[in-house]
């Protein structure tokens, strides 16, 4: 319920403008003060989960899906299961390793028919799949 501005300021060149201040992302709380400085971004990182290799099946499935990656480098990984509502109604932290292809199997049987949205996250990779669960 509160909302956040960020502000950009400075100058990417301060000797271009008689050394003023260098450039910088600044946010501002709703209720005021000072501004709070943010880092910068200075490189992007490799993405955590193959994305050529993600797959889920059997789609359509009634019973246990899987879902297949491979995992790149170490990280945490959860999964979640949406419905077409976008509620959460399923989710869970598998412990995996890294460099190797992984498996989950994700028992659906209990969910109601209807079209679902499987997303799986780590790291800075977050990846999903639209499924059909017939029940």
């Amino acid at each position: 319920g509160q909302a956040l501005a960020v502000v950009a300021s400075g100058f990417l060149d301060p000797s271009a403008n008689s050394n003023g201040p260098s450039f910088g992302l600044y946010a501002v709380l709703p209720s005021g003060g000072t501004f709070l400085p943010l880092g910068l971004t200075t490189g992007v990182e490799e993405n955590v989960i193959n994305t050529s290799s993600f797959s889920t099946y059997p789609n359509p499935v009634s019973d246990k899906l899987n879902v297949e990656f491979t995992l790149e480098t170490a990280s945490d990984v959860n999964y979640s299961v949406y419905n077409a509502s976008g509620m959460m109604v399923k989710s869970g932290k598998p412990a995996l390793m890294a460099n190797s292809n992984q498996l989950l199997t994700i028992n659906v049987s209990d969910l109601p028919s209807g079209l679902y949205v499987v997303r799986v996250t780590a790291g800075n990779t977050q990846i999903s799949s639209k499924v059909q669960v017939v029940n």
